[in-house]
């Protein structure tokens, strides 16, 4: 194992040249400084698994720290038992939905925000074609702005959904009068980034329209913790009511979920892969995040 060999870590750090263009750096190849020497070998190498998995440093220092109060200097080299603790404490520090995510006779108003290329239209399609086979409420799609209103007019008529496109908050205001209460609302938005002010402000004017209206953030389990977390703090955590992970087929590396979860405290609510429609959209549970991120 190379991280095993701390000599060829150190050989490696001073092959690093800060001075040139950035390029991301291997986990597994940089020196941690949240290594604990006073860790049992076992722990380490499980901490090293985190970090390969993209676990933050700080939270996969706590893991290891809280796993190692768990158990008995004997138990700290039982590799089983402290996989066990491990997953144990991720499935406590993922905050769970208070309310049922499968309870689809009560009308729910849901906005879909999220950086472009996340998979919200996809998703939103997934989901609408779940709510209709489960309830008999009817399904009004709303595309802000035009955004992706092409494809969902192409799949609106097969679901049995209706489809309109508000070009203003208030327009989305009239939607709201005309079909809350009757029909469950799924929101479809443009996509924003972290860096654009403008789109994140445009957004919160139409957010701001609807009541009770549950913002859920589409996460792609391909992006990078900090441009996530970039997101989260422009649109503010409080803004936020659930996280959605997407394409989950296209990675093998759950760290970033789980670490975004655990930072933010934010429930989760569904988990997707495929592009298929209507397919492969499922609740997510803090149990399904700890297999991900402890699989081996």
């Amino acid at each position: 194992n190379i991280l095993s060999d701390h000599s060829l870590l150190d050989d490696l750090a001073e092959t690093i040249d800060y001075s040139t263009e950035k390029q991301p750096t291997p986990l597994v190849l940089q020196q941690d400084s949240n290594l604990s020497d006073n860790w049992p070998e076992k722990s380490k190498e499980l901490y090293k698994q985190l970090r390969a998995q993209q676990v933050e440093k700080e939270h996969s220092r706590i893991l290891i720290n809280e796993m190692l109060r768990e158990v008995s200097r004997d138990e700290s080299e039982t590799p089983g038992l402290q996989r066990l603790k491990v997953q144990k404490s991720i499935i406590n520090k993922i905050k769970v939905p208070t309310s049922n995510l499968n309870d689809h006779e009560t009308c729910k108003a849901m906005a879909f925000i999220g950086a472009s290329g996340t998979g919200k239209t996809t998703t939103i399609l997934k989901l609408a074609s779940e709510l209709k086979k489960s309830s008999d409420k009817n399904i009004l799609l709303i595309s802000i702005q035009g955004h992706s209103a092409d494809k969902l007019h192409r799949h609106a008529k097969q679901i049995g959904a209706t489809l309109r496109t508000a070009t203003s908050h208030q327009e989305l205001g009239r939607f709201r009068d005309e079909f809350g209460g009757t029909s469950h609302i799924l929101i479809d938005t443009p996509g924003i980034c972290h860096l654009d002010n403008n789109a994140i402000l445009n957004l919160k004017e139409y957010t701001d329209e609807m009541p009770n209206l549950e913002t859920q953030l589409v996460v792609s389990a391909t992006t990078r913790y900090t441009d996530i977390m970039g997101l989260i703090n422009k649109v503010t955590a409080s803004s936020i009511h659930r996280l959605l992970f997407t394409r989950v087929d296209e990675t093998d590396l759950y760290g970033t979920l789980f670490s975004v979860a655990m930072e933010t405290q934010i429930p989760l609510s569904y988990i997707t892969e495929g592009k298929e429609i209507p397919e492969d959209i499922r609740p997510v549970t803090a149990e399904m995040i700890s297999e991900m991120v402890m699989r081996t």
